[in-house]
């Protein structure tokens, strides 16, 4: 499967396909960047916020695997992801995230075979992201040449499904400091 065939299919194709998904080795991940995509949202939705987008994931402290989103210019997706920047020429980073396991985690429609990338902890108590959990699986076997992912919204003993999936692609890697 390529993102070219994700771009075609509906939510609940996507939604199958996540629940069909693999698991990712965090490992993998560890200091790189990953192209995303959105996928299934009416073309209005994306207009209004983006198609394109950076995830990057980072050593935080004590070892736990953390990241961010990353803003970018909305080209043509056959176009490199470029970065957008403040008048301070600083990228635009956020929602920020942990990266664990989903064990011990009520996940919507069987979508618990990958990762979850959890909003809750790096936000501050007034922040809506505190609600939002990504599952991210893998569409191969042992590899991270092209992850599906999904938001949920986890609001007490609630799930809420929400339509963004999205693809990732890897990227560069992350310099170590």
């Amino acid at each position: 499967m390529i993102l070219d065939d994700l771009l075609q299919l509906d939510r609940p194709a996507l939604g199958e396909l996540l629940k069909a998904g693999h698991p990712v080795d965090p490992e993998a991940l560890r200091n790189r960047e990953f192209n995303g995509v959105s996928l299934g949202l009416p073309r209005l939705v994306e207009r209004l916020t983006w198609k394109k987008f950076k995830k990057v994931f980072v050593d935080g402290p004590d070892g736990v695997l953390t990241g961010y989103n990353e803003a970018v210019q909305q080209n043509p997706l056959d176009a490199p992801w470029i970065a957008r920047t403040r008048r301070s020429g600083e990228p635009v980073r956020y929602g920020y995230f942990h990266l664990r396991g989903c064990e011990g985690e009520v996940v919507p429609n069987d979508w618990d075979r990958g990762l979850l990338i959890d909003y809750g902890p790096p936000a501050a108590p007034w922040e809506p992201m505190r609600f939002v959990k990504d599952p991210l699986v893998s569409l191969t076997p042992g590899s991270v040449d092209l992850l599906l992912g999904v938001s949920y919204l986890a609001l007490g003993p609630l799930r809420v499904p929400m339509p963004t999936y999205f693809a990732l692609l890897p990227g560069a890697e992350v310099p170590v400091a």
